[in-house]
């Protein structure tokens, strides 16, 4: 995309709204469709908040999932405050998370927490260890003492728990400040309250024309459409 186009952007969680204000910020004209009545309503606004690095996946031995995602999750920091155009520090958690091992969990607490060292190198490797929400270049993974386990958790099902070096942020904090950012992007338009049905697409004239069908009107033609839905993504 070198030019402007006018684009449509579907699903106005936090990937479709990231996604629309860079497009706007790159000279497109983007129109937004979500069938909520505002923005980042959904799982975007309510969930734990927490950016992964991949500690939580110590059932993969191999590690693939960790290396698949540990670059956005010590990127996001970076990615958002350059969309907010302000710090997020206040958003962010100030305490290392806190993972725990169940006595019935799927993988031992001895192998979780190799795996979380191996993770821990993973992270102390990477370029941009320092770009997370707080600095982990030198962060590692520690094991909780039996008196400390005993006071957090209280619980003889609990067998084992781990401090790791990744944070959490309040997400409604930033689902706010996203929210105002694309109402006060005069190159993006809201189509809010309407779900989508369908993208149907022409190929005349050498270049794809695209037309979105809403429950309440069709809309285009657009020169590109991102699917960036939650509900109905696979079939539209």
């Amino acid at each position: 995309m070198t030019s402007a186009e006018r684009v449509a952007v579907l699903g106005a969680g936090v990937m479709g709204s990231s996604l629309a204000l860079n497009l706007a910020r790159a000279g497109h004209e983007v129109t937004l469709f979500d069938a909520a009545s505002q923005p980042l309503t959904g799982a975007s606004r309510w969930n734990e908040g927490k950016i992964h690095l991949g500690y939580l996946y110590s059932a993969d031995a191999s590690l693939n999932t960790a290396r698949h995602i540990m670059t956005g999750g010590l990127m996001f920091r970076r990615a958002m405050e350059s969309l907010l155009e302000r710090s997020i520090d206040e958003a962010v958690s100030r305490v290392d998370d806190l993972y725990l091992c169940h006595r019935e969990s799927v993988v031992s607490a001895d192998s979780m927490q190799h795996y979380f060292a191996s993770v821990d190198e993973l992270v102390a490797s990477h370029t941009a260890a320092d770009a997370y929400l707080e600095p982990v270049g030198r962060a590692h993974t520690r094991r909780l003492g039996a008196s400390e386990l005993a006071a957090v958790v209280g619980s003889e099902q609990i067998v084992a728990g781990f401090r790791v070096p990744e944070r959490s942020v309040n997400t409604q904090w930033i689902a706010d400040r996203l929210c105002q950012r694309l109402i006060d992007d005069p190159a993006i338009e809201l189509r809010l309250g309407e779900r989508v049905l369908s993208v149907a697409g022409d190929e005349s004239r050498g270049r794809s024309r695209w037309q979105v069908r809403t429950t309440d009107a069709v809309d285009g033609p657009f020169t590109r459409v991102f699917n960036a839905l939650w509900e109905g993504r696979l079939a539209v």
